[in-house]
């Protein structure tokens, strides 16, 4: 076990598979980091190019350099809150970059499974593999990550990670009105 995972408290930090998880949330946004600064540097020859001199943004329609700055803007947030959630490694920040993601990359996946017209078969297959893979492994990573107590524990039979949300909000709740309560004492 790494220093990390036997120095964390239970403040929410990942414990078990930490190493994977973190690894995974890299590897999964550093590749899109990279192609996010290609577009907003060089649309047109993302345009022109991608992937690899394929062309297959070019053969999906006309060049439109603002659509493309939007969606590498866009695709910058993302893949950065993927990278730096692989970095803090606290259990929501996690789960909510983990959520972010799907929700982009579960409708271009859709988008390119039902317009398959524009590229040949060996490329659609290619395409599919990757934009599949961009879904399975969050989704495998959320619920991975969803299981785990606040502790990194697996959750208590029972028990659901939205009770340790309450509880942890319980605690605030009760830490403020002490808080409060202190301030009125003190004046």
């Amino acid at each position: 076990m790494d220093q990390d995972a036997r120095s964390a408290g239970n403040n929410g930090e990942i414990q078990a598979r930490r190493r994977e998880i973190r690894w995974l949330l890299i590897a999964l946004g550093v590749p899109n980091l990279a192609v996010a600064v290609w577009i907003l540097v060089a649309p047109h020859s993302f345009y022109a190019q991608f992937p690899f001199g394929r062309k297959w943004v070019e053969h999906a329609g006309a060049y439109d350099e603002h659509l493309l700055r939007d969606f590498g803007s866009g695709l910058l947030g993302l893949t950065t809150l993927l990278v730096l959630a692989g970095v803090v490694m606290h259990r929501r920040v996690v789960q909510l970059a983990l959520v972010a993601w799907l929700l982009y990359s579960v409708p271009h996946f859709l988008f390119h499974a039902f317009n398959t017209q524009t590229l040949s078969a060996g490329d659609n297959v290619a395409n599919l593999v990757v934009l599949g893979a961009i879904v399975v492994v969050p989704l495998w990573l959320l619920v991975m990550v969803s299981r785990q107590g606040t502790a990194g524990r697996p959750a208590a039979a029972g028990g659901s990670a939205g009770a340790d949300a309450s509880a942890g909000a319980g605690a605030v709740t009760a830490a403020s009105s002490a808080n409060a309560s202190a301030r009125r004492d003190a004046t």
